[in-house]
């Protein structure tokens, strides 16, 4: 299954499209606008400024900076759909390990007529925790290496016995499973930890190149008599990196959804629109997992 955007990122790359829009297909027009405004003003000595070159050099840093915060999310989807697959596993085998130690115990306990659970490390009840059921086994592989095990075990109900040594030599692979997918969640968790930190510093750089660009550009656009446009590119002072008016969900032209954005691409050349498309997908990250930061 595709990684899906989160929702405050899938809202940003939105008013991230629609003002990336505005740059490269209205951009050219509004800087060769305001560039004859300014041209009589500049003395004969002064250079006059490439407006074209500015609102591109716009275009081109902000989708830069919001490539980055969509990789940066993709990556914290991906390492929570990890952990989720390892949780799983782990549950399973906590299970799987825990009820090999109550078959251990009924085994004993139908071999003997009073063994003392409490020294064999078997009593009830079997935790469900991994790391405590970890302990017990070694506990337990302690006890039934013992030369005077069968001194322990006491009594026999039946002669000979059944001996329970087969059984509880079960526990040790089992347990080493355990361990190894213990490790490896512990290790998806510090990854997952570091793709937040890494989600968390590319929005904030998108969120600060966002609110500049779309404020000159506003500006630039008002210096052409382009209120309309302005005001649509305005950006938000209380939602950051996005636009004050929300934007009209772009109509896919083929099919393709919001993640085609995510895809690398070369930035088309000055003056000419770079192909990007946005779909309907506001698809949270991986469904049933804390996130990263929480333990």
């Amino acid at each position: 299954m595709a990684a899906r955007l989160s929702l405050e990122v899938t809202s940003r790359v939105e008013s991230c499209l629609f003002l990336l829009s505005a740059l490269w297909q209205q951009g050219e027009r509004v800087a060769d606008k305001v560039q004859e405004m300014i041209l009589p003003h500049l003395q004969e000595a002064d250079e006059p400024p490439n407006l074209r070159a500015v609102v591109f050099g716009f275009a081109r840093a902000l989708r830069g900076a919001c490539d980055r915060m969509v990789a940066a999310d993709l990556e914290l989807v991906r390492s929570n759909d990890r952990r989720a697959v390892l949780i799983a596993e782990r549950d399973v085998k906590t299970e799987e390990l825990g009820q090999s130690i109550r078959g251990l115990r009924q085994t004993v306990e139908g071999q003997f007529l009073a063994p003392p659970l409490g020294r064999l490390g078997i009593e009830p009840p079997v935790s469900r925790k991994p790391v405590t059921l970890l302990r017990q086994v070694d506990l337990i592989e302690a006890k039934f290496q013992r030369d005077d095990l069968d001194q322990i075990l006491g009594e026999p109900r039946f002669d000979p016995p059944l001996d329970p040594r087969g059984h509880a030599s079960q526990l040790g692979p089992l347990g080493s499973g355990l361990q190894t997918t213990v490790e490896q969640l512990n290790e998806s968790k510090r990854q997952a930890d570091e793709a937040m930190l890494a989600k968390r510093q590319a929005q904030e750089e998108y969120d600060d190149l966002f609110l500049p660009v779309a404020r000159q550009f506003e500006d630039l656009c008002r210096f052409a008599g382009e209120d309309g446009l302005a005001d649509r590119v305005r950006p938000s002072v209380s939602r950051p990196g996005r636009t004050e008016q929300e934007p009209g969900k772009p109509e896919p032209t083929d099919g393709s959804s919001l993640e085609e954005f995510v895809r690398p691409a070369v930035m088309a050349g000055e003056g000419e629109p770079s192909a990007v498309v946005a779909g309907d997908e506001q698809v949270a990250g991986s469904a049933g997992v804390p996130p990263a930061s929480e333990p």
